[in-house]
């Protein structure tokens, strides 16, 4: 399995140079990033004086998600497989004064110590080998109770969306 993780590290390893270029991958527009906010706030366990969720963004790439968490007031950890995806993320948030984020370079089925009250992940699942195996490793460090937001692109129409939205379910049910 690890030359499929090798593989697919160094692709997102080569597109970090470009990957931001695309206004949906950086969130970058200020209407989205108002929608992508609003998402997070709904979705996540609020923040309120010094009560930080911690929340783990699973598959950061550059950071998108992690930025606005971190806007937001919650503790976040970066993790991604890609360290040059991590290096324009830490890059970002250096640049925009954000401060006591955690950048973890590593597999997704591997993450970091918990416990997280929330994990979030934007577009990862798709590229994973093993998603089931990695819903359940999520599982291990989330804290009993805790929240996971899974944010995927849906192609292909309808029916496809129908067929991926019970996949999704099957894999969380056998997580």
């Amino acid at each position: 399995m690890s030359d499929v993780h090798d593989r697919i590290r160094d692709f997102w390893d080569a597109d970090a140079e470009t990957y931001d270029r695309s206004a949906i991958h950086a969130a970058s527009d200020p209407v989205e990033a108002a929608a992508w906010r609003a998402t997070l706030r709904r979705h996540l366990p609020a923040v309120s004086g010094d009560e930080r969720p911690h929340v783990l963004d699973a598959g950061a790439g550059t950071g998108a998600m992690t930025l606005l968490l971190a806007e937001l007031g919650y503790r976040a950890t970066a993790l991604d497989l890609s360290e040059a995806m991590l290096g324009k993320a830490r890059d970002k948030a250096r640049r925009a004064g954000l401060e006591g984020i955690d950048f973890v370079i590593g597999r997704a089925d591997e993450p970091p110590e918990g416990p997280f009250d929330a994990i979030v992940e934007r577009n990862m699942l798709w590229t994973n080998p093993d998603p089931e195996g990695t819903l359940e490793a999520w599982r291990r460090v989330a804290t009993p109770g805790g929240t996971l937001l899974v944010m995927e692109g849906i192609h292909g129409g309808p029916k496809a969306a129908l067929r991926a939205k019970g996949l999704a379910a099957e894999a969380i049910r056998k997580a």
